[in-house]
């Protein structure tokens, strides 16, 4: 039951990063007016076109992100694994009947 505890948790406190992350990006990217005259909108700048650009522009970049954050949970997986057995105070035994 800890354990189920503590691994919901990291993965809740990655996963709200990684919806900051994409967040903040999207701010920064959808005011850039140099992006919208590159693609020959100077005058408008349509959110639509915003949006296909964003996500064209982070594929790259999420994949590099999101393989950062398995690493990063895969490292609190194994300490959290490795610290289970200190939480007890009788050693823990299988029993082969």
């Amino acid at each position: 039951m800890w354990l189920n505890v503590m691994l919901a948790h990291v993965t809740e406190t990655t996963a709200q990063f990684h919806m900051f992350y994409i967040f903040a990006l999207f701010s920064i990217f959808i005011d850039n007016r140099s992006l919208y005259q590159a693609f020959g909108f100077y005058k408008e700048h349509p959110i639509i076109i915003g949006f296909i650009l964003f996500s064209d522009a982070l594929a790259p970049m999420d994949t590099v992100v999101k393989l950062l954050m398995n690493i990063l949970s895969r490292k609190f997986e194994f300490e959290a694994g490795m610290s289970i057995p200190t939480c007890f105070e009788t050693e823990l035994t299988i029993d082969n009947r």
